[in-house]
């Protein structure tokens, strides 16, 4: 076999070893989510082996310490092929329930570390910060967007994970009032456990099930990306507010106005620094 059919080969072999692994991430089971991330970092290395390799072609096929790699590569992709297929023979049916304990602070730092790298996200001026150092409870600072009433707020955000992450997904609360038909606030008739909720099909069904059906590996991110969303067009599918939805489709100068006193009230004092943004549109 030549070289170029050998690097052809092992490219093969990845793919088939990718498929499984989105096979086996559709599975229900959530006790699969450490061994597919771990099994997804081990594919990134490969990943990165294989991108050298091509970089190479054509190589001396007579480098004994090329060969060697290469040997590496071939049996670390059968390695994780045969751990694929364990994994799907057996269904990934485990009686325990008991995840290991590290596995949603593991998943929760990517979250994290996504967050805080999203180019988007940070041109819109939005800020991910730990609750004293804990991973499990974020604070997210975000700038109303430009052209839009709420455009000089700054929003905060309070993200709090359940300790069996990624079973349901996370509770994300406005801090501060802010006057939206999709967000509770205590100057209603609700129940105090509504302050701060944001009503919102995708941000419900992941709390809840850990998983949005229309949205495949939903993420704090596009829950970020709704939330921005609704600054701009309400959800009235589900407002918290009839009243409100309204005033809104009826008569929107006036809930522009209201908008604007609940920002010059509770949302002009950002609690971090913040550099000026540019217009998007």
């Amino acid at each position: 076999m030549n070289k170029n059919a050998i690097f052809e080969n092992m490219k093969l072999q990845f793919k088939n070893v990718s498929n499984q692994l989105e096979h086996i991430q559709n599975l229900e089971n959530v006790n699969s989510g450490f061994q597919i991330y771990n099994i997804s970092f081990q594919m990134l290395n490969l990943v990165m082996q294989m991108m050298n390799f091509g970089k190479m072609l054509p190589f001396d096929m007579n480098d004994a310490n090329l060969q060697q790699q290469i040997l590496n590569c071939r049996m670390q992709i059968e390695n994780l092929s045969m751990q694929m297929n364990n994994m799907n023979n057996m269904g990934i049916q485990n009686n325990n329930m008991n995840q290991p304990q590290n596995m949603s602070n593991i998943l929760i730092q990517k979250e994290f570390n996504d967050c805080n790298q999203d180019q988007f996200l940070s041109h819109i001026g939005s800020k991910f910060e730990l609750e004293n150092n804990d991973l499990f409870n974020w604070k997210v600072i975000m700038q109303g967007p430009i052209g839009t009433p709420y455009e000089d707020g700054f929003f905060t955000l309070k993200v709090s994970f359940p300790p069996n992450f990624p079973k349901n997904g996370p509770e994300i609360r406005f801090e501060n009032k802010i006057y939206h038909m999709n967000v509770g606030n205590e100057n209603s008739d609700e129940k105090e456990k509504n302050c701060g909720h944001i009503c919102h099909p995708h941000l419900n069904e992941w709390r809840n099930i850990g998983k949005v059906h229309d949205i495949p590996n939903y993420n704090v991110r596009e829950a970020i990306y709704d939330i921005y969303d609704l600054f701009y067009k309400p959800n009235d599918m589900c407002p918290h507010y009839e009243e409100m939805a309204k005033q809104y489709f009826n008569n929107r100068q006036k809930f522009d106005e209201e908008v604007k006193k609940f920002v010059k009230k509770y949302a002009t004092e950002p609690t971090t620094p913040f550099k000026k943004r540019n217009r998007l549109f």
